[in-house]
């Protein structure tokens, strides 16, 4: 097993130590992981990475659109438009989505979703084997060229939302595990809780919690909806945190 450096953990990384609390409307959220066949956000407000005063401030801006799509399964790794992109309007995200415009999820270990369990798990399991899934990104396109995520973090616990669809139900399971390596003489150990995800048809919210101590940190990843703050990072910032 690696140190987990996949995906959400460096996104996470690198607003280590920032606080940041829910506000505006109907950014959605609260209550279990199951979210419908309909995805909506309406109206809500969007914070941003302010990387040169290192804090999280309140966005009042434009963008064109939110570029809005997944990865789909198959023989290799190719990214595919929803077709209906959202907007930020005057610092409010407002996108809806209903089941994914393509013709089959063909499943594969490609997907950068199913990559990054498979980077936490030793033994990684999808029953029924046939279930096919897809993950929900958004972007703006150049020249702001950010990603908008839904995330929150202080010193000691970061929380990262994953927007997942499946065509069927869907139990993930995947086994504990461990890591530990050594940083100016320190020993640092990393435990993931075991995997048990019942995803419904239709969208679901998975969230990631990485809680951690002096020299110890806990991922536990659930079919769970917080109410988490929307936030801009510029793409470079969050793909060169690791």
């Amino acid at each position: 097993m690696n140190k987990f450096r996949f995906l959400g953990i460096i996104a996470l990384a690198a607003i280590i130590g920032f606080s940041t609390t829910s506000c505006g409307d109907n950014g959605g959220g609260g209550g279990g992981g199951w979210l419908g066949m309909e995805l909506t956000f309406t109206n809500a407000q969007v914070t941003v990475w302010d990387d040169y005063n290192d804090v999280i401030t309140s966005f009042d801006g434009n963008r064109l659109v939110v570029l809005a799509g997944y990865w789909e399964h198959g023989n290799g790794s190719e990214w595919v438009s929803v077709g209906e992109d959202g907007a930020i309007t005057d610092g409010r995200f407002t996108f809806s989505i209903g089941e994914p415009l393509f013709a089959s999820l063909n499943y594969a270990n490609v997907h950068n979703w199913y990559v990054e369990l498979n980077d936490m798990f030793s033994a990684l399991s999808i029953a029924p084997t046939g279930a096919q899934f897809a993950s929900l990104w958004f972007s703006t396109p150049y020249p702001d060229e950010e990603v908008l995520l839904r995330t929150r973090g202080t010193e000691t616990l970061r929380e990262l939302l994953w927007y997942i669809w499946a065509d069927h139900d869907v139990t993930i399971t995947g086994t504990s595990g461990s890591d530990s390596w050594e940083e100016g003489g320190v020993t640092y150990t990393m435990i993931v809780d075991s995997l048990n995800l019942n995803l419904q048809r239709g969208w679901n919210a998975v969230l990631m919690r990485e809680q951690s101590g002096a020299t110890s940190t806990r991922v536990t990843i659930s079919h769970s909806h917080p109410n988490l703050p929307w936030v801009l990072f510029p793409e470079y910032d969050y793909y060169n945190n690791d």
